[in-house]
């Protein structure tokens, strides 16, 4: 209903970019990522420097698989805002998405300076350095994780295969049970 809604708003103001990314919102929710695509692309028709309509489109085409131009839209959402630690966030995980784990390293590594609070940052940080085959490293961001939200299911199984990674399986056991547990 609610679509239906704006779908009517966008007929009586097409010239309202707001209203699009509305719609791509709406539509994201309901997995339409084509819809959700098309409508961010006509936001940004109207609006090129609409910084959430860039980002959230570049997360609907790494969802699509279209990682090129899903990186595009965050390098440019990036020159609007370079302090902006979620779409740092997001082209990291792009990067690594596409074997480019020394460039997503670092925009996570920035995306961590700027706002160190969020789990799921240091949780990218430790896929990347095991990626790199960085072990400790990896273990040192996956505790990290699980000190800022230590009911994190995802970030437990992670440290499991770090620690497998490092031999120390009873303490993989540990760290597997307790994301089942969860």
């Amino acid at each position: 209903k609610a679509i239906e809604q704006l779908e009517k708003a966008a007929e009586l103001r097409p010239s309202q970019s707001h209203i699009f990314y509305l719609l791509g919102n709406a539509t994201a929710r309901l997995c339409q990522l084509k819809e959700a695509r098309s409508y961010y692309e006509k936001a940004l028709r109207l609006n090129p420097q609409f910084f959430a309509a860039l980002n959230n489109q570049g997360l609907i085409l790494m969802n699509l698989g279209d990682f090129e131009t899903a990186l595009d839209n965050f390098y440019r959402a990036l020159n609007i805002d370079s302090t902006a630690s979620p779409v740092l966030f997001n082209l990291s995980v792009a990067l690594d998405k596409i074997d480019s784990p020394s460039a997503a390293l670092n925009y996570i590594s920035r995306a961590i300076q700027i706002d160190s609070s969020f789990a799921i940052f240091y949780l990218q940080r430790g896929n990347i350095y095991m990626n790199l085959d960085l072990l400790d490293l990896a273990l040192s961001s996956f505790n990290k994780a699980i000190e800022l939200e230590p009911a994190y299911a995802l970030v437990y199984n992670n440290l499991g295969n770090a620690l497998v990674e490092t031999e120390n399986i009873k303490q993989a056991e540990l760290a597997y049970q307790r994301a089942l547990e969860l």
